[in-house]
């Protein structure tokens, strides 16, 4: 079966983190590794089809005040909470929601 095209609204890709995360858990310490698991977060929505699918999920308007300019891909929990043993409920689809600046700005979540 054929991957669908990245631009189908349909698609929502896989987060698939550069490292091998057993590999990090044993050397790094846990400030690194949020660091990089922060890092690797945000590329991830950075990406087309992954702000097209959640874009289009919440019909193009912010989650808390229905606004449709300065739309931004969040994640529904911080991202300075992610640990060790939680990291990969951090890029589901299901987390991330639409925000505009100014909501996003006063999330405190």
């Amino acid at each position: 079966m054929a991957r669908p095209k990245a631009n189908n609204v349909d698609y929502f890709p896989t987060w698939k983190p550069r490292k091998s995360f057993s590999y990090l858990k044993d050397i790094l310490d846990p400030d690194v590794f949020v660091d990089y698991i922060r890092n690797s977060s945000y590329a991830f929505i950075k990406k087309p089809a992954v702000r097209g699918f959640i874009f289009s999920r919440d019909n193009n308007k912010c989650v808390i005040c229905g606004s449709q300019k300065n739309l931004h891909v969040d994640h529904v929990k911080r991202i300075a909470h992610v640990t060790i043993n939680n990291y990969t409920e951090y890029n589901k689809k299901d987390s991330l929601q639409t925000l505009c600046v100014s909501c996003n700005g006063r999330k405190v979540s």
